[in-house]
């Protein structure tokens, strides 16, 4: 149940949203999903905003699969107080690419069609428009533009990439490739941080384009997290369990967002008090 607007709601949180957790994958705090447990400590229903878990490449190397089974296992115990949505890193974790909350105020998406080419910096910049705009071609001319068929396209094209390109990641964690990997990076470090200034106004572009009535849209996806006032919204992004700019939560309190910081140190997660508190009914600073 939407607790959203709700006389009983003022002060139960309905739903708690994070991001990009990318479980038990190189470089990420969460080793062990009993680390989460914490986050179901208060709201009604928790949610995991996309890439949180490679699913892409299950027959590749054995764990992947051994996580996916993992995180099933997981998903079973909580029930109805969970609700895992598709990513880029894991599109068919589940059928759901957004949610909407709050009578349509709050658009609840992963974010990766913020960028037609799914992220700039990345090796799949070059694969995912064309497989993209391939696959919105088959979609009926009436139902093309809207927000539920990108998404679709958006989930089928980073599957799809696999074929499309060499660059499967393989199992090796030899030192020297970890250090490969950090030198690529630092070459596309200008990419990266073009992509997280330009990620709030396309965030708030996308409500426009698809959602107007949502006066909040929360996503993930760049790992960058944080909170902007932009075209008359509110951009929030909850960054990831992957260093180095850290993570956060949101927490949907009646007709409010409650923004608190979170991190995991010795497998332990440890959730910080609100530091925002984002009225939905109020008007966002610099809306004209």
């Amino acid at each position: 149940m939407d607790l959203c607007g709700s006389r009983m709601s003022d002060h139960v949180v309905s739903h708690r949203i994070v991001s990009d957790l990318h479980f038990a994958e190189h470089g990420s705090r969460v080793r062990h999903l009993r680390t989460l447990e914490a986050l179901f400590d208060g709201p009604r229903q928790v949610v995991f905003n996309g890439d949180t878990i490679e699913t892409r490449f299950l027959d590749m190397d054995p764990a992947y699969a051994v996580r996916r089974d993992e995180l099933l296992a997981f998903t079973a115990r909580w029930g109805e107080r969970l609700i895992v949505m598709t990513g880029n890193h894991d599109p068919d974790v589940s059928a759901i690419h957004h949610l909407e909350l709050c009578d349509g105020h709050v658009l609840i998406t992963h974010g990766d069609i913020l960028f037609p080419d799914l992220a700039p910096w990345g090796w799949e910049a070059r694969y995912f428009r064309k497989e993209m705009e391939r696959t919105l071609a088959l979609e009926p001319a009436e139902v093309r533009a809207t927000l539920e068929a990108q998404l679709r396209a958006a989930k089928h094209a980073v599957v799809a990439m696999r074929d499309l390109s060499p660059r499967y990641p393989g199992p090796s964690s030899h030192p020297w490739e970890r250090r490969l990997r950090f030198l690529l990076a630092i070459r596309r470090i200008d990419r990266i941080i073009g992509g997280w200034r330009e990620t709030p106004d396309r965030t708030a572009a996308l409500a426009e384009r698809f959602r107007p009535q949502a006066r909040a849209i929360i996503a993930g996806h760049v790992h960058r997290p944080g909170v902007w006032a932009v075209r008359g919204r509110w951009a929030i992004n909850t960054g990831s369990m992957v260093p180095p700019l850290g993570a956060m939560l949101v927490d949907v309190v009646g007709r409010e967002l409650h923004l608190r910081r979170w991190r995991v140190r010795r497998d332990v997660a440890e959730i910080g008090p609100v530091f925002r508190r984002i009225d939905l009914d109020a008007s966002v600073p610099g809306r004209a």
